[in-house]
């Protein structure tokens, strides 16, 4: 992808799903690395050195035009902590899954990625802000996470990977559900 399409395609995703979605996961190819990571954070700047699919830059000074507002670093506002501890549990508690993950290794990531990735995690969560900041309504802030997935296609990698996204996934709607729950007043 290049950086032009990333930066048209969270306008246009958040516009066509805003009311039929609570949450957003996007999944990303790290071909050269072994373990499933999810991601703290994205940003704006530093893909100064990385040329897209078009051979184009995302200049720093690009992406303080498009986001004049947007800080410099953004955090998913779902509870990261809860979500990610989880997902752990989740995986190591599962039968079927903790059988079938021998040797899968999950992990989160504060470290700055500086290619499409990170750039598409940063503009979801950019237009989420943008968009929270022009509603009459309460939103609920950036609910976006990113999972940077092994680049493997062996049959048992894509089986471990479809069992760590969908645990991945739960753990999103279990920490979510409790959250929603405590607000409503209800016992958890």
């Amino acid at each position: 992808m290049s950086y032009d399409e990333v930066g048209t395609l969270a306008p246009n995703l958040y516009e066509a799903y805003q009311n039929s979605i609570d949450m957003v996961l996007h999944l990303g190819l790290a071909m050269n690395e072994q373990h499933y990571s999810l991601e703290e954070s994205a940003d704006r700047d530093g893909y100064d050195n990385h040329d897209d699919i078009d051979r184009h830059r995302f200049l720093s000074e690009d992406g303080e035009k498009k986001w004049p507002n947007g800080n410099a670093t953004l955090r998913t506002t779902l509870d990261f902590d809860a979500i990610y501890n989880t997902w752990r549990s989740n995986l190591l508690q599962t039968p079927e899954a903790f059988s079938a993950l021998e040797g899968v290794i999950v992990r989160r990531n504060s470290g700055k990625g500086t290619f499409i990735c990170d750039f598409l995690y940063y503009a979801m969560m950019a237009e989420y802000t943008k968009r929270r900041m022009l509603s009459a309504q309460a939103m609920e802030g950036r609910p976006v996470m990113f999972l940077h997935v092994p680049g493997k296609t062996t049959p048992n990698n894509i089986k471990q990977g479809r069992i760590v996204v969908l645990m991945l996934v739960r753990s999103m709607a279990e920490t979510w559900a409790r959250k929603t729950d405590k607000r409503a007043g209800k016992a958890g």
